[in-house]
């Protein structure tokens, strides 16, 4: 797993928000090369939002059907979610 691995000040910084917006640690998910978080929140009953942090100060999300339903394993009920993580309108402030 990814415990061990150490973060980064900003990877932190990212991981302690996250938390105080209600992400919470998943250990039910494939940890892909150089993760060294991963983080999931429910939406609504049917969706969740999941963020993994890289080494080299990298985020990774997507939104899929929630693993409460078996449509979970099927990449159809998946999708890419940077829009949904960055609010690019504070990033020009």
């Amino acid at each position: 797993m990814y415990e061990d691995r150490k973060l980064s000040n900003w990877l932190e910084t990212v991981r302690q928000v996250l938390l105080a917006e209600g992400f919470k640690n998943t250990m039910l998910q494939v940890v892909k090369p150089g993760q060294v978080f991963g983080l999931v929140k429910r939406m609504d009953p049917v969706w969740e939002m999941h963020i993994r942090g890289f080494e080299g100060e990298v985020l990774e999300s997507e939104i899929e059907v929630s693993r409460d339903y078996f449509e979970h394993l099927d990449d159809r009920f998946r999708r890419e979610a940077t829009n949904e993580l960055v609010d690019t309108e504070s990033l020009t402030q």
